[in-house]
């Protein structure tokens, strides 16, 4: 398949098509009668919805996971999940491996472009440590689920219920199987369960890392002098949004939310509300019921999502890192930026400037049209396409009551959040060669 590709399409057209392709197939094999519980078809756009929402890791769902599909359909959700998320380029290449086919240069370079490796060579052994740690990690996660949910539900459902949370956590999808207790309740009935909650956190903190800081850590282990920059970026943005943003929830909801609850459990409740919104979408939290300061926060929180390379959406937190270091260096009349005694080229702050000012021009056109067509209160809707673009999945209840045409608009949101906003641009963008003319330079006066 990709070699027909190789002559028509770049590495990011290759990307963002191979997506789209596996999107269509999921949406046409979810509108059967057998992808249903009731075996009756589900609407195209409904079935559109949903495959991007799980191709994506999004997690935004028109109807209860659980209730409405049936066990195939549920599994073809599953698939889309693992898939969408891992990569599908990375699926494709895997397959060449086990058929011990050899995977050439093109096949490589888009391996590279998929993942964010910044190196051509050893992408093949990368390729192989995702898969191996993919699968360990969501065993490991599903049998200490399973401790939870095979007594409480029997041994059949528990499994499922363990394997699909599991995967879904991993993924940072956010896709649950909670409508066997209630419809659309997602994890609110554990919000006191240790178990559950912190096998969640790890998983969906491992997955939202990013393949390359995986890298690091099996090659280096624990010895973080010798990490790369980018993973030394992530790892230090992510302890300050965990800690910072749990403590922050922490006050935010002293007097509302976590009023009377021991100690215990409002840090538990912080910290899975700091994680889940970087991508996850599990609820333990009612977000109709929160805070103003908790829906800023959460919303701040989606934004900036998971690491580069990662099952994650958002603008990523190495984009958040370079802009908040080169706006200290600004400020303090720096030329030359440093970071852990590293230089961050003038090139990398251009494509995290143009994240930020796509994802942004994007949320805002998005909440405009909601907004004008469904009506919806501004911050409801403002979460709503947040969600979407960054692929984190909560909702404050207005996924199920959109329109056609909104629906449409948030489909598009959680396709540009997962193939990445400037991958999608520049797949959408002319190949052309610009032409070396030396204009004269003015200055702008600017802030």
């Amino acid at each position: 398949m990709l070699e027909k590709l190789r002559e028509k399409f770049t590495y990011t057209q290759t990307i963002v098509l191979s997506f789209a392709l596996l999107t269509l197939i999921g949406a046409t094999i979810l509108t059967l009668p057998i992808s249903s519980a009731t075996g009756t078809m589900t609407p195209v756009l409904n079935a559109i919805f949903t495959s991007t929402s799980a191709m994506s890791g999004a997690g935004l769902v028109l109807y209860d996971t659980y209730t409405h599909w049936s066990l195939f359909g549920r599994i073809v959700i599953l698939l889309l999940i693992q898939i969408g998320n891992l990569g599908f380029i990375i699926v494709i290449s895997m397959f060449s491996l086990f058929l011990r086919k050899r995977i050439g240069i093109y096949e490589r370079r888009v391996l590279m472009q998929s993942e964010g490796t910044l190196r051509l060579s050893g992408v093949v052994k990368l390729l192989k440590r995702i898969f191996f740690v993919t699968f360990i990690t969501e065993l490991i996660g599903a049998a200490i689920l399973a401790i939870r949910y095979c007594p409480e539900f029997g041994v059949g459902p528990g499994i499922e219920l363990s394997i699909f949370h599991s995967v879904s956590a991993f993924c940072n999808a956010g896709f649950d199987l909670m409508g066997i207790k209630a419809p659309f309740s997602s994890l609110t009935s554990y919000h006191d369960d240790p178990l559950v909650c912190v096998t969640l956190i790890v998983l969906i903190i491992i997955g939202g890392v990013g393949f390359l800081v995986w890298d690091d850590v099996i090659n280096h282990k624990f010895n973080f002098q010798k990490y790369s920059l980018h993973s030394k970026l992530v790892f230090a943005t992510n302890f300050i949004l965990f800690v910072g943003g749990a403590l922050l929830f922490m006050i935010f909801e002293d007097k509302n939310l976590f009023e009377g609850l021991p100690i215990w459990e409002k840090v538990l409740k912080a910290f899975f509300a700091s994680v889940t919104p970087r991508n996850a979408g599990f609820a333990t939290l009612d977000y109709t019921q929160v805070s103003q300061g908790s829906e800023m926060l959460t919303d701040l929180l989606m934004f900036i999502g998971a690491g580069s390379g990662s099952t994650g959406g958002g603008i990523k937190v190495t984009t958040v890192a370079v802009l908040f270091v080169f706006t200290i260096a600004a400020a303090r009349n720096n030329t030359h930026p440093q970071v852990f005694k590293r230089s961050i080229p003038t090139e990398v702050l251009k494509q995290s400037v143009a994240i930020l000012v796509i994802y942004i021009i994007a949320v805002f056109t998005a909440t405009a049209v909601i907004c004008t067509i469904d009506n919806f209160t501004i911050t409801d809707t403002i979460f709503e396409t947040i969600s979407a673009i960054s692929t984190s999945g909560l909702s404050k209840g207005i996924t199920t009551e959109l329109s056609g045409v909104s629906k449409l608009v948030v489909i598009a949101l959680m396709f540009g959040g997962r193939v990445g906003g400037l991958t999608l641009m520049l797949t959408l963008a002319e190949k052309k060669v610009n032409a070396p003319i030396d204009r004269p330079k003015e200055n702008v006066i600017v802030g």
